[in-house]
């Protein structure tokens, strides 16, 4: 369908709506009784790597932002302890909102696999928060098998490994450089995208199942998309066991369902494969996906938080390239 057609449908679509008034017209009541601001926290936690937060604070969106950034806190208190020891005040990386150093300006130590790490946020100017998070383990995976197809698609087999981490961690596939796509029946465990027949996850998000699965090694076969090459100013680089860059990483459930309201807010679809004929969808379809592009998402949707007296997020992640042949990487040595 052209440009030009679709113009001239979404047109006679938009008189018929207006039509309908009450269909979508109507009084919303914006006022706020009792709101109160809140501390938000913004907490990602990676196995292997320092405790590292931003805090922030709701406003109404009618109040005066100033020349700075309203909504970062640098004077907040902000505690840190790992596995029920001494809690520990971390303060602000020079002129950043980013808490990562203790009172001395030392780095604190390092968060390990299984750790329980917890958060205490005060502030005089708000209620105070208070966040938990049991950290999971590392994912142990192999590519077994690279063979190119016809359809200039990879197909993969990932070789992962029993999980010892929380039973109710997440597993995340995903590669940094291309879309990635399965039919295998552990990808139906989690909320994944999908685009006909296939799972999938592009560069963005990632595939999910859960890592109660593993209580054995499995072996999952993928697809990556090498149907779009990627091009530079001097050649054409196809997909290749070393440009791969598959990760395999474990998410808590937090980090899970953190992701799943980032892309439901973002409103983010999966490409079909590029092996797969594209449909051309009747005009009626093409009208609605016109009209929901305008009008944005018409339902409320809930942040996701799971921080008491406050709002935010706290949540733990490990990552792993995935071993790739004649590909090195360095792998952290398996916990005994």
């Amino acid at each position: 369908m052209s440009l030009l057609h679709k113009l001239f449908c979404l047109e006679i679509v938009a008189v018929a709506l207006c039509a309908c008034e009450e269909m979508f017209y109507h009084e919303v009541d914006f006022r706020v009784e009792g709101g109160q601001p809140k501390l938000v926290l913004l907490a990602e936690s990676r196995v292997g790597n320092i405790p590292a937060y931003q805090v922030t604070h709701t406003k109404l969106l009618d109040e005066n932002t100033g020349s700075q950034p309203y909504y970062l806190l640098m004077d907040a208190d902000v505690r840190f302890r790992r596995n029920g020891g001494e809690w520990i005040r971390l303060y602000t990386l020079n002129d950043t909102s980013i808490y990562c150093l203790t009172e001395n300006g030392a780095l604190p130590p390092a968060i390990g696999p299984l750790d329980t790490i917890e958060l205490k946020v005060s502030h005089p100017d708000y209620p105070s928060l208070y966040a938990r998070q049991v950290m999971p383990d590392y994912a142990y995976a192999t590519l077994t098998q690279y063979e190119k197809q016809d359809n200039n698609s990879v197909l993969l087999t990932l070789h992962i490994e029993p999980y010892r981490g929380n039973a109710d961690d997440m597993i995340a596939i995903r590669s940094q450089m291309w879309n990635v796509y399965s039919v295998d029946s552990v990808f139906a465990k989690a909320q994944n995208m999908q685009a006909g027949a296939y799972y999938g996850a592009d560069e963005t998000y990632s595939l999910f199942f859960p890592a109660a699965l593993l209580s054995r090694s499995l072996d999952i076969q993928l697809f990556a998309d090498g149907g779009k090459p990627f091009y530079t100013e001097t050649d054409t680089i196809f997909l290749t066991p070393r440009n791969l860059s598959l990760t395999c990483s474990v998410l808590t459930r937090d980090g899970y369902l953190n992701e799943l309201f980032r892309r439901t807010y973002t409103q983010t679809e999966l490409d079909v494969p590029s092996w797969v004929p594209r449909q051309s969808g009747n005009w009626m379809q093409i009208i609605l996906e016109g009209v929901t592009e305008t009008l944005g998402q018409q339902e409320l949707l809930s942040v996701y938080t799971n921080v008491e007296g406050g709002l935010g997020y706290l949540f733990g992640w490990s990552s792993m390239p995935v071993g790739c042949p004649n590909t090195l990487y360095h792998v952290p040595s398996r916990r005994m």
